[in-house]
């Protein structure tokens, strides 16, 4: 994301437990392409190059590459967010230091950001325990997150509504919850709303909605320049956004984290202020970070004793 003295967009990071059967992914994508799980360099999320693997505009270059960005934050390797740069802040639920940690990118594509698998889902159903980690982003009032069924992206169901902030970004979670989701195959989704016709993300991609975004390079941080595209026609017509996967998903054994990113476009290392350059965007996939776990599952032993305390109540009750 992009900062300046007065504006700033940036991230969110959510983590989410699920059931104990693992979730799988489906790749739809591209006729000859294939999808698999690929290896983050010694689970540091650092030199990987991955379609995830960008400078981030959060980051105030003090840590080095690729810091802010979703492997990295995955990682729990600090994060020198620009407003808080001399006091990095990390992940509060980050993965297991020691275990290897994967992503889901296109096998055989070039490097770095050729990876990037568009048109992918989840297999369900299952419930899942979701907590905010980060929320680094100013847009935050205005976005919503949830679910959507597989092929069906207007059949939908928000995590997180409109209204934010979710977390005071000092590295504790922060809003959370717990969550069914009955379909069988379903996708993740997210809604902006701050331009009038609704931004939509979603995991499939052929659904993703460009709505009213070139409004937004009218902005002040623009310094009034001129775009390249003569209206909000010809600039629809300059990009397929069905192209762009808005998503990154992790895992580490049963767990997973998916990574969004809220602007899109040429893959650039610092916030592009001219609109004539736009549209660009970091693609560190840090403005919203969701981690997956299986939930608690009883002890045999404590379901065995109330089990015994159920019967023996039941059966005094009878006697009585």
């Amino acid at each position: 994301m992009r900062f300046s003295v007065v504006v700033f967009a940036a991230s969110l990071v959510v983590s989410v437990p699920v059931t104990a059967t693992a979730a799988s992914l489906v790749f739809e994508g591209t006729p000859g392409q294939t999808a698999a799980w690929k290896l983050l360099e010694s689970g540091t999320g650092v030199g990987t190059h991955g379609y995830w693997d960008r400078t981030s505009y959060d980051s105030a270059g003090t840590l080095g590459a690729a810091r802010c960005a979703a492997g990295t934050l995955v990682a729990g390797l600090p994060c020198d967010w620009v407003p808080r740069a001399s006091s990095p802040i990390s992940n509060p639920e980050p993965a297991t230091p020691g275990s290897p940690v994967e992503y889901f990118g296109l096998v055989g594509a070039p490097a770095p950001g050729g990876d990037s698998p568009l048109d992918f889902y989840f297999t369900g159903p299952f419930t899942f325990d979701w907590t905010v980690l980060f929320q680094l982003t100013a847009w935050s009032s205005t976005v919503e997150f949830g679910w959507y069924e597989a092929g069906a992206p207007d059949v939908r169901t928000p995590l997180l509504g409109l209204g934010g902030p979710f977390t005071t970004n000092d590295g504790s979670p922060g809003t959370a919850g717990r969550v069914t989701v009955p379909a069988a195959d379903f996708g993740f989704y997210y809604r902006n709303t701050r331009f009038g016709d609704d931004v939509m993300f979603f995991t499939q991609s052929r659904f993703n909605r460009m709505g009213a975004y070139f409004s937004y390079f009218a902005e002040p941080q623009f310094n009034g320049g001129s775009s390249l595209y003569e209206d909000e026609q010809a600039f629809e017509r300059a990009f397929d956004l069905s192209r762009f996967q808005q998503f990154v998903v992790f895992r580490q054994g049963d767990r997973y984290w998916v990574g969004l990113e809220d602007q899109f476009g040429q893959p650039t290392s610092a916030f592009c202020h001219d609109p004539a350059v736009q549209p660009c965007s970091d693609y560190d996939f840090n403005d919203l970070i969701i981690a997956f776990d299986p939930p608690p599952v009883p002890e045999p032993a404590l379901g065995a004793l109330l089990a015994t305390g159920l019967a023996a109540v039941v059966a005094r009750r009878r006697r009585s």
